[in-house]
């Protein structure tokens, strides 16, 4: 897209939910008089735009537009180092924001087919009016009416922000005395070892 950075994603926007028949009336609609049509319980989608360039109320390919970003606003990490006496610790840290990740294994996985063998973060979907559960997760749905789980939306993305330990380091400093001691018995260890392979 003309202005746009390569690898954008590119779909529906989503706004929850709709909880009633009330909701669905009022619109956006998806598949208006059609076997696909919004539903109690459906993803509702974001009205971007019509034919005319103005939001008309159908959820169609005219409403596809940027959803976010893969890329980072930022990269960032740091190293600390404490240390005590002999005993240091140095823990490296590194992270990202603003980005975000279209997550296909959840796509699948969070199909709403029967509910049955799906991740626990879905069991709170919407079952009636009375029941509309967390608000933002869809009805089960086994035949290919509403939601149309086939499309791209914002439903899929998830935040790809982190922060992470990426280093652990614990060190003891060992005195002079010491060292040496140790250097001398592993030259001690090593000879006899060179020693017993010639025999």
């Amino acid at each position: 897209m003309i202005g746009q950075p390569i690898g954008m994603f590119y779909g529906w926007l989503t706004n929850g939910i709709f909880k009633s028949q009330a909701e669905v009336d009022k619109g956006p609609i998806f598949g208006p008089g059609t076997s696909a049509r919004s539903r109690p319980g459906d993803l509702r989608f974001v009205d971007v735009s019509g034919p005319a360039g103005k939001p008309d109320g159908v959820i169609n390919s005219f409403d596809k537009t940027i959803m976010g970003s893969p890329y980072p606003d930022f990269y960032y990490g740091m190293t600390n180092r404490f240390s005590y006496q002999n005993v240091s610790l140095s823990i490296g840290l590194q992270g990202v924001h603003g980005n975000l990740i279209l997550a296909e294994s959840r796509r699948s996985t969070y199909s709403g087919r029967s509910r049955f063998r799906n991740a626990a973060s879905q069991n709170n979907y919407w079952k009636s009016e009375q029941e509309p559960g967390d608000g933002k997760t869809p009805r089960p749905n086994d035949a290919p009416t509403g939601n149309h789980r086939g499309e791209y939306s914002q439903n899929w993305l998830d935040t790809g922000t982190y922060l992470r330990i990426n280093n652990i380091t614990l060190s003891y400093l060992l005195s002079e005395n010491i060292s040496q001691k140790l250097r001398l018995k592993c030259w001690i260890l090593i000879l006899e070892n060179l020693s017993k392979n010639q025999i």
